[in-house]
């Protein structure tokens, strides 16, 4: 009978599956723990360069509005500059376009007759007041009013003539307007 009895082995080898299973667990869990925890150092990782591009590409936004504003002055002046020439281009047509009506009333007149308050308005109209000294004169310039439609290459559209009136001392003296078209341009 020195068969040994051990009651407790069945309690043993339930402890070893039980202590087997735990520690598979805590290895489980373990790497489980190092597997979460990598995860989050790469996503902080992922993180922190984002912000690096970021803070990059904030640098390069801030170089290129720098450069940008340093456009603008010259981008202003060129506004300018191009307003002023288009300006410059409407003094100078608007002078050809003068300087046409000017001669076609020159032809107009005849030797005797001077004039005063020469303007031309915007449609190319021109207002003056003369005086000659015989009734010769203003005969012949009303005779080249009526028969010259054409002048230069400017058509005279209308004429309104003001009262004429006479002094011994002066002569005749009278206001006009005239109203001419450009052929080139009407």
């Amino acid at each position: 009978m020195n068969e040994k009895i051990n009651f407790l082995r069945e309690k043993v080898s339930g402890l070893k599956q039980k202590a087997t299973q735990l520690f598979i667990i805590q290895i489980i869990s373990f790497s489980l723990l190092i597997i979460y925890g990598l995860g989050v150092v790469a996503v902080f990782a992922y993180f922190f360069i984002l912000q690096k591009e970021n803070d990059v590409l904030k640098e390069r936004i801030n170089q290129q509005k720098t450069a940008i504003q340093s456009f603008q002055s010259v981008e202003t002046k060129e506004v300018y500059l191009k307003n002023k020439l288009k300006s410059l281009d409407q003094v100078l047509i608007s002078q050809r376009a003068n300087q046409k009506i000017t001669d076609a009333v020159f032809n107009l007149l005849p030797e005797g007759i001077t004039i005063s308050g020469f303007a031309i308005d915007q449609d190319g109209g021109v207002s003056f007041s003369a005086q000659c000294q015989s009734l010769k004169d203003l005969k012949k310039f009303l005779a080249n009013l009526e028969l010259s439609k054409k002048v230069n290459e400017m058509m005279v559209k209308k004429i309104k003539i003001g009262g004429v009136n006479f002094n011994y001392e002066k002569g005749y003296s009278f206001n006009i307007y005239l109203l001419f078209e450009d052929q080139d341009n009407g």
